[in-house]
């Protein structure tokens, strides 16, 4: 009996104490601002002499006492202080501050840029910040609607650092139906922050006694109390002046009727129990959903009031506080004065925004935000208390928060924007008047909810903390400094631009890039402010700059873009463009073709009378002159001539209901040959009469066809059709006199013959090369598979006297020699090869490079390819190295190979920041044309004198280099700053040089040297543009002998130019149009004009007799048989022409002096002979059928 006497009389005295002891109260602290850090001294009355005996809070983290007395505290200011009052707790009681500290610091030019995501729960809602643990680190609380919890994530951050290692963790505490909101204070007065839920279908709030110690959360069970139905919102704050603090819920009530609902605190110091909490009082606030409450003090009368707001009602409210210590029922409020919003306002933020000590009001409601300023006298309420300024109209706001994020001592706010951002507005108000910046967007995707201001990880800077309902994850951002990017030297200077450089930063996706022609950058150029580059890359960036002026001094600086916070300007690098480039092979003219469709040129070739032939494919109507073309279907095929002044001579379409595709074409004396692709039904005759091939292979699959058309008015003479297998493609057709080749790509197995035979070839792989021949007429010659298991593919093919080769990519190594023999391309990458004209039995395939071969031609006794690559490749196929290209970039591919044998000349690169395609390699006697289509920069002189040409967007591209090395001439880009153009074919006649493709907008097709401006019609318009030549076709000269009384003279067709051959040698200073002649040997006769050179003459063998004075001459015109090259230099190609195949022919070779040095049987099939042994000089091939010899000339160089 006496012990429980005791127990009782103790909890007597605990409450008594409790009741007698007197409330502190804060009157005034000083500094009212300051950065973290900073000793504060708060005056006021009732405060414990013993340091630790007062518990003192800067809003949501506990602060250090250095200093105490019963008038005054010494502190110091937190990291993790936020936009709430100043607390202390003495003796079970505490006492708030009418403001709060407000934390400055330096360093405005900080980013939120680094971003973590926590799990927030299955349904997360309402998300705060709070020290639960009492270590003075700030930690993050949110509700979980599905999961009917409420968790902490303790913060275990160091000074700087702010990761998914800097918070335990999550712990999680179970709550009543569907918790909502939430808020920390101290309800029992043992100084640690304990916690209140909303559960809003439970109808209650559940009050969790925080028994957490440093490093460790802990929560007594819930003690759940009884609300009005629907309760959202919660604030906690000491209403009736007992040093206890009390509670106030936002009550929707159903939608209808809405409610503030006041619960009195009656706890005594360390307990929480149903006793701690006077029943409920609740307040009609209005109607249509009563969602936000605030308790702040809007007058100055040192009393908290009610603020809250009403969705069905349009407005929001304020209850003056007019209660008296220890009392708090309906009397203890003034009746509520209203404010207009209009619209449905829900979230409030309360704050000082303009300096005058006045808490000011900023509300949403649906698509607007209202600023109403306090204007109110102390201890007075009425309508004339809050003047509405509408200074700010953000798109689908919710939620205003205040909280200083710069720094600079001003709440600014942060409100939920429409777009999924969160949209902050730097406040530079002054007292009397509301002045805020335009906003700043930090992405967060859409459904953001609390928003918290505070110092997460001790550097004294305000971070943010947001709950997201969608993601259901607590979003911190950390605010840190952004360092500007790193601008590095220009590289790729033009005359028209130039590759800016940086390097990227972690966590940066986009970058502002300013350029002008001022140091000051008090001017730009057009496009050039503000640029955005969005791209992620924590190492070396380029952006391309373009349509400049050229031999002018450039400017410019970059900045990085994080959560679309500005760093402060990189340095500023100067750039000087480079002067036009002497400019060769101007425009003549360009012409374009088109109407609304969309056209597409995909191939074009000439004749030897000047025409010029293209085909593609359009959809809609194409006009070529005064013919309309209009599509069956989807895309048709268009093919045209046109003269050598551009004029539409003819333009015929045809195709069917679906896709028709991947034209290419050719031309000799007696037609038009083309191939293509189509699906589903097509009618390949342009004319009245129908030529209908129906798909017959897999569904949705292309089959294929090649046709003749008559040159004058492009009619059917006949078409065959090629029927699929898994996939088919012709790529490129050839013509010679003997017959009409085609290559490109198949799968599976396909009939190559289209006649009553059947030719079967099946692929290896996914898609293997295929190269077939057929006859003038279209029948059936022979047809060839080459590749492996990858897919390989060939781009096109070149035919001529020598053979037919073709080039392309191969993907896993595949076996290129057709017949019985095996050569095998190893690896992967670009190849061309060589094969028989008659038979297509193999001659060599080489690889070159990691991309693909796109075009090759020939001149000479050589090939010319260009294509793609990346990184470094050995150009070299054979034994040798050649080691060009970069990792850098993306790299063009220019390469020389011997005609006969593939054998490597020289290789050049062409580095890229973009892309660039060369699609097209010609060349005559002044070099190789290269064009095609680029992106970004090119550098297009492979030397260490760079030529680069700048673009923002795609244009077409066209260079000439030297035949001996590679070295580049001049190159020339056409596009313009609204336009592009993509170039895809090219030919050339004795007149000139031309370009065809697509372009849109306006392109000048003349740059530099004079303006050819075409403007495009709707999608994109066909172009097709002719350039002069940089060396024009000249004639072979001949020869003719003149009578002279004491030497033979011979005399060269050619007046000028002249430049005379002995035995394959050059006679130095024989440059006459006559020649003296003093001894036997083969001569002939070239002409140079301007480094442009004709074919080599005929050869004119002069044999010395009877002595000194007498000579024999006979011109070489030709025989039975043919040779070529000639001269040669390696393998010498024989035609056998009208040689009896079925005799033997004794062949033999002698030199000029008779000396016989080959000799052996042939049979006609064999047609290639290595002659790169013999001596340079003048030989005689002989060949005997029986008694019929037949003779020809040629000379080994």
């Amino acid at each position: 009996m006496k012990n429980r006497t005791r127990c009782l009389l103790f909890f007597l005295s605990m409450g008594i104490t409790s009741a007698i002891a007197q409330a502190p109260v804060i009157a005034t602290f000083s500094p009212a601002s300051g950065p973290v850090g900073t000793a504060v001294s708060i005056t006021g009355e009732n405060f414990s002499s013993t340091p630790a005996d007062n518990i003192v809070y800067f809003g949501a983290t506990r602060a250090t006492v250095i200093a105490a007395s019963a008038t005054q505290l010494d502190v110091t200011a937190p990291w993790g202080a936020t936009f709430k009052p100043v607390t202390v707790t003495v003796n079970g009681l505490t006492a708030y501050s009418s403001k709060p500290f407000v934390v400055t610091f330096s360093g405005s030019t900080g980013t939120f840029a680094n971003r973590t995501d926590f799990y927030g729960g299955m349904q997360t809602r309402w998300g705060i910040v709070g020290d639960v643990d009492g270590d003075g680190k700030t930690d993050l609380l949110a509700v979980d609607e599905a999961g009917n919890t409420v968790s902490v994530l303790r913060n275990t951050s160091t000074t700087g650092t702010l990761s998914w290692e800097s918070f335990a963790p999550m712990v999680s505490f179970p709550t009543g139906l569907n918790p909502y909101s939430l808020a920390l204070g101290d309800l029992d007065g043992d100084g640690m922050q304990d916690l209140v839920v909303t559960n809003v279908n439970g109808s209650s709030i559940s009050v969790f006694r925080n028994t957490s110690s440093p490093g460790s959360i802990a929560f007594e069970a819930a003690v759940d109390f009884e609300s009005d139905p629907g309760p959202y919102f919660v604030s906690i704050r000491d209403l009736d002046g007992d040093g206890r603090s009390d509670i106030a819920t936002a009550v929707a009530n159903n939608f209808g009727v809405g409610l503030v609902s006041v619960y009195r605190n009656t706890a005594v110091l360390g307990s929480i129990t149903l006793d701690s909490f006077a029943p409920r009082v609740s307040i009609q606030a209005g109607n249509g959903g009563v969602w936000c409450v605030m308790l702040e003090d809007v007058d100055s009368d040192a009393k908290p009031d009610i603020l809250v707001s009403s969705g069905g009602d349009g407005q929001f409210s304020i209850l003056k506080n007019v209660s008296t210590p220890g009392v708090l029922d309906a009397g203890s409020f003034a009746e509520k004065v209203n404010f207009h919003t209009g619209g449905y306002p829900a979230i409030m933020a309360v704050a000082d925004f303009d300096g005058d000590d006045k808490k000011d009001v900023a509300i949403s409601a649906n698509d607007s935000l209202f600023l109403f300023r306090n204007t109110s006298m102390p201890g007075e309420i009425n309508a004339a208390s809050f003047v509405r300024q509408d200074v700010l109209a953000p798109s689908g706001n919710w939620n205003p928060t205040a909280g200083d994020v710069d720094g600079d001592g001003k709440q600014d706010l942060l409100i939920r924007g429409g777009g999924g951002s969160l949209l902050i507005y730097k406040n530079n108000s002054t007292p009397g008047g509301f002045s805020f910046s335009m906003p700043t967007a930090l992405p967060v995707g859409d459904g953001s909810l609390g928003i918290s201001v505070t110092d997460l990880d001790g550097d004294g800077k305000s971070d943010l903390m947001l709950s997201h309902e969608i993601f259901n994850t607590l979003i911190v951002f950390q605010n840190i400094e952004l360092n500007p990017p790193t601008a590095l030297p220009a590289d790729f200077v033009g005359n028209a631009g130039f590759e800016a450089k940086w390097m990227g930063l972690e966590n940066t996706y986009e970058y502002h890039l300013d350029v002008s022609t001022a140091a000051d950058f008090l001017s730009f150029v057009p496009g050039y402010e503000n640029k955005i580059i969005s791209l992620w890359n924590p190492g070396l960036i380029r952006s391309t700059v373009t349509g400049l002026a050229p031999n002018t001094d450039y400017f410019y600086r970059v900045r990085a873009i994080t959560n679309n916070l500005p760093s402060p300007n990189s340095a500023t690098i100067a750039v000087h463009t480079t002067p036009h480039p002497a400019m060769a092979s101007p425009n003549i003219w360009a012409n374009q073709f088109g109407d609304w469709g969309e056209e597409e040129v995909q191939t074009m070739t000439s004749d030897d009378h000047g025409n010029i032939y293209v085909a593609g494919h359009f959809n809609g109507t194409l006009s070529f002159g005064t013919t309309t073309l209009t599509s069956q279907g989807d895309f048709d095929i268009f093919f045209a001539r046109l003269d050598a002044n551009g004029n539409a001579v003819w333009a015929r379409s045809i195709g069917g209901p679906y896709y028709d595709n991947e034209v290419s074409i050719a031309v000799d004396d007696h037609g038009l040959y083309l191939t293509a692709q189509f699906w589903g039904d097509t009618d390949v005759d342009p004319g009245p009469a129908s030529t209908i091939f129906s798909n017959e292979g897999q569904p949705y699959v292309n089959d294929g066809f090649f046709a003749k058309y008559n040159l004058n008015d492009g009619s059917l003479a006949w078409a065959r059709k090629l029927t699929d297998a898994a996939s088919w493609s012709s790529s490129s057709i050839g013509v010679d006199n003997s017959g009409v080749y085609l290559t490109g790509h198949y799968s599976g197995a396909v009939d190559f013959n289209p006649g009553a035979g059947i030719a079967t070839l099946t692929s290896q792989g996914q898609d293997d090369v295929f190269l077939a021949k057929y006859t003038t007429r279209g029948n059936y010659v022979w047809a060839r598979s080459m590749g492996g298991a990858g897919n390989d593919t060939s781009w096109g093919l070149l035919v001529d006297d020598s053979g037919v080769y073709i080039h392309g990519h191969y993907g896993d190594s595949g076996d290129f020699d057709p017949r019985s023999g095996e050569y095998i391309l190893y690896g992967f990458g670009g190849f061309f090869g060589r094969y028989d004209l008659g038979t297509g039995n193999f001659r060599y395939a080489k690889s070159v490079g990691t991309g693909s071969i796109y075009s090759m031609c020939r001149f000479g006794n050589s090939v010319y390819i260009v294509g793609d690559f990346y990184g470094v490749i050995d150009a070299d196929p054979g034994a040798g190295t050649s080691m060009i290209g970069s990792y850098e970039f993306n790299n063009v591919l220019i390469g020389k190979y011997g005609l006969s044998d593939g054998k490597y000349r020289w290789a050049q690169s062409l580095p890229t920041t973009g892309f660039a395609l060369a699609r097209k390699v010609l060349a005559d006697p002044s070099g190789i044309y290269v064009s095609g289509l680029f992106g970004g920069s090119v550098d297009f002189d492979p030397s260490v004198n760079e030529a680069a040409r700048s673009n923002a967007r795609t244009e077409t591209f066209s260079a000439h280099y030297s035949f001996h090395d590679g070295s580049l001439d001049w190159a020339k880009t056409l596009g313009g700053p609204s336009g592009y153009s993509v170039s895809i074919a090219a030919a050339m006649t004795r007149s000139g040089y031309y370009l065809a493709g697509l372009f849109g907008e306006t392109v000048n097709f003349d740059p530099y040297t004079g303006s050819t401006f075409r403007t495009g019609v709707a999608n994109n318009d066909v172009f097709i543009a002719k350039y002069q030549r940089s060396c024009m076709d000249i004639d072979k000269p001949f020869i003719t002998a003149l009578a002279h009384s004491e030497n033979l003279l011979l005399r060269s067709s050619s007046s000028t130019d002249n430049q005379w051959f002995k035995n394959g040698e050059a006679l130095k200073g024989a440059t006459d149009q006559i020649l003296k002649v003093r001894s036997s040997g083969s001569y002939t006769v070239q002409v140079n004009h301007h480094g442009c050179y004709s074919p080599m003459s005929d050869a004119f063998v002069v044999t010395k007799k009877n002595g000194d004075r007498n000579f024999t001459a006979e011109t070489n015109a030709g025989s039975n048989i043919r040779l070529y090259p000639n001269p040669a230099s390696d393998m010498l190609n024989i035609d056998w022409q009208d040689l009896d195949g079925d005799v033997p022919s004794e062949v033999t070779i002698t030199d000029a002096f008779g000396r016989k040095l080959f000799s052996r049987t042939m049979s006609t099939g064999e047609s290639v002979l290595d002659v790169s042994n013999l001596p340079t000089g003048l030989y005689v091939f002989q060949v005997r059928q029986g008694s019929k010899v037949y003779d020809e000339r040629f000379i080994k160089k």
